[in-house]
């Protein structure tokens, strides 16, 4: 069983770690739009997703097996992670990849930068939520409104006459609400377990 410690010393950043993270984040995440454009054409989007998301898994898993950290918890946190991961991958990613058998990877990666729009508001309407600043609202405002400019031409289109775009759009919004509740009840859930450092124990 590892010995690692619950909280690793933290490093402080440098700017070119920094801007390596954002490089990586931009090009991995961004590549994936476009690999589940190329896929959602060959593979039904529950195959697609499901087959993705068991590999990658699988590798994890091996990882903290091979580790020795702990992959069974109780019933309680294990409903818990299960409901997270129901909205985070099946809910989201499932409607992502039926989208993008309509809808251009670029546009689908637009759509769902609706998402932290989803999350502010939430945290705002939850009991003990966080209002927002005048400075919050700005914000919001001019992203919700550069993101209905760039989503417009499509949105004119599918209200013409195209309804397969219309509705992929609607089904990319579901999505990204169900990250929200996803994110939303992650961060509240307060599980003993985290994303990249789980406490070691028993398997």
């Amino acid at each position: 069983m590892s010995n690692l410690p619950l909280h690793p010393e933290k490093k402080a950043a440098t700017a070119a770690s920094i801007i390596l993270a954002f490089a990586s984040v931009y090009f991995f995440w961004g590549l994936t739009y476009t690999a589940i454009r190329i896929g959602a054409a060959q593979m039904p989007a529950q195959l697609l997703a499901g087959t993705r998301f068991l590999i990658a898994g699988a590798i994890l898993l091996g990882w903290c097996r091979w580790r020795g950290l702990r992959l069974f918890w109780p019933a309680r946190t294990m409903l818990i992670l299960s409901l997270i991961g129901l909205f985070l991958l099946s809910g989201s990613n499932v409607a992502l990849v039926y989208a993008e058998k309509t809808v251009p990877s670029g546009l689908a990666s637009l759509v769902l930068a609706v998402m932290p729009l989803y999350v502010a508001l939430a945290e705002m309407l939850l009991p003990g939520g966080e209002p927002l600043p005048t400075r919050g609202w700005l914000g919001m405002a001019l992203g919700f409104a550069g993101l209905a400019a760039l989503v417009w031409p499509s949105l004119r289109t599918g209200l013409a006459g195209d309804r397969t775009r219309l509705i992929a759009i609607g089904v990319l919004l579901a999505g990204a609400l169900a990250w929200t509740v996803g994110s939303i009840l992650s961060r509240h859930a307060r599980l003993p377990v985290t994303a990249l450092w789980p406490r070691p124990g028993k398997c």
